[in-house]
């Protein structure tokens, strides 16, 4: 689809934006693989005065990041693992990049909302060691607004045989609510300014 094609589609729902709050979000995969794409829908939404929402790992250049921030709202960022080398382990790639990103993202003057998303998978990245250090990257971080857990689910069991790819964790159960309270009571004893929340509700 081209450009316009996307905006037209998105327009058709202008009305419902204006009323509910609501706005369109750019994900993935990584929409910065496509900056160009991305960058462009998000102006013409930001014309349009459609609030604008981005959700990225930030494992991008940042020449492509830097073109859609003047149209963005919100920035959403995904952060898997907080240690390069276990990054490296479960992603295939390291984490510097996406840290410097972060990084630029939080010292960029433009007026735009962040928020930091961690998938949690129990026995995967749910040490303590690992929360630490994301509340504390959180709370450097002064644009950071918030830290969002999302569970571990296993929504994706039944899209890999259809790609022909082997699903790794398919032993693995999704946490418990009193896993997922005891890890979320865990970062709010070491939370000094962050809210931290799961779903729509906050610790």
């Amino acid at each position: 689809m081209t450009v316009s094609q996307v905006v037209a589609e998105i327009s058709k729902d202008e009305i419902f934006f204006f009323h509910s709050g609501g706005g369109v979000t750019i994900s993935g995969g990584e929409c910065f693989v496509q900056p160009e794409f991305t960058a462009a829908i998000l102006h013409e939404c930001s014309q349009r005065s459609i609030d604008t929402a981005i959700e990225t790992s930030l494992f991008a250049p940042w020449k492509n990041i830097e073109k859609s921030l003047p149209f963005s709202n919100t920035i959403y960022v995904d952060i898997k693992h907080c240690d390069s080398k276990k990054h490296m382990e479960l992603t295939g790639v390291g984490n510097e990049l996406i840290m410097a990103n972060l990084e630029k993202l939080d010292q960029s003057v433009l007026p735009f909302q962040l928020h930091l998303r961690f998938p949690l998978i129990p026995g995967i990245n749910d040490a303590d060691e690992n929360l630490s250090a994301l509340i504390s990257l959180g709370e450097r971080l002064e644009k950071v607004n918030d830290i969002e857990i999302l569970p571990y689910h296993r929504l994706g069991t039944a899209t890999y045989p259809l790609l022909g790819r082997n699903y790794h964790l398919k032993n693995l159960a999704p946490p418990s609510e009193k896993y997922l309270s005891e890890r979320l009571t865990y970062m709010s004893k070491r939370n000094r300014s962050l809210l931290v929340r799961v779903g729509s509700g906050y610790l």
